[in-house]
């Protein structure tokens, strides 16, 4: 079997990761998931079957609380008369 007959498309790894296709395109041209590797051929966009389930692995959490964050404080302003 050739390598491009087991590449996912887009909206193969949209179903698996629940995100959309449009989600998935800012995310490459913002660099947001860094460790999510993509094939681009011409205009079309691969992924490697065994590279989106170690992004899947490596982001899932096993039963633990993640961190908590603290909260953004908002300024204050005062009421204009």
């Amino acid at each position: 079997m050739a390598l491009a007959e087991r590449l996912l498309k887009e909206y193969e790894v949209e179903d698996r990761l629940g995100k959309s296709r449009g989600s998935l395109s800012v995310a490459r041209f913002r660099g947001s998931y860094p460790d999510l590797e993509f094939i681009k051929i011409g205009r079309s966009v691969r992924y490697d079957p065994r590279k989106v389930e170690e992004f899947l692995a490596a982001h899932t959490v096993n039963g633990k609380d993640p961190e908590p964050v603290a909260p953004k404080r908002r300024k204050r302003t005062r009421a204009s008369k």
